[in-house]
């Protein structure tokens, strides 16, 4: 089955057992139903690049990062914006969710790494240590440790409640 609707190139892709997720270079999130292939929703993130997406793990919040440095978390269902959040002042590359879905993770081409609590929806943490833009991150399973990756070429590893670097 192909998706489309996409009118430029897609950036991002996330999933929930009934939705698919998208961001495109044109600053749009699309929502999938899954079982139906239909396009449920276009959602205008802002200004720039939606370079990537996430999903929390109950499948009711998507998270979009975009060219503007900012997050926007979406009701899945209903395509409503319900917060967005501004810290980054490049790009968004790089988003993660915790496995109890109570904080997403992300990293830009700022070289920095945030931890936003959705529940009380402000910044909690702030990395900085990478020579460059940040690529990717991921959490481990238990919650603790936040791992990223750069242009750099450096792997570095965070604690997360305290936001200090473990090791690179």
């Amino acid at each position: 089955r192909i998706l489309s609707g996409h009118t430029h190139g897609v950036d991002a892709i996330a999933v929930t057992s009934n939705y698919s997720v998208s961001g495109d270079s044109d600053a749009y999130v699309k929502v999938w139903d899954m079982q139906t292939g239909k396009l449920v929703h276009t959602l205008r993130h802002g200004n720039g690049w939606v370079r990537a997406v996430a999903v929390t793990p109950d499948g009711k919040y998507a998270i979009s990062g975009a060219g503007d440095g900012s997050l926007k978390i979406w009701d899945i269902t209903l395509g409503d914006c319900l917060h967005t959040f501004e810290g980054h002042s490049l790009d968004v590359y790089a988003l993660t969710v915790t496995p109890d879905g109570k904080y997403v993770i992300s990293g830009s081409f700022d070289g920095t790494i945030k931890i936003w609590d959705l529940e009380v929806e402000s910044e909690m943490n702030n990395q900085v240590g990478h020579a460059g833009e940040i690529k990717v991150v991921a959490i481990t399973p238990d919650e603790t440790v936040a791992i990223s990756g750069g242009g750099d070429g450096n792997i570095m590893v965070w604690d997360i409640a305290s936001g200090n670097e473990r090791y690179t």
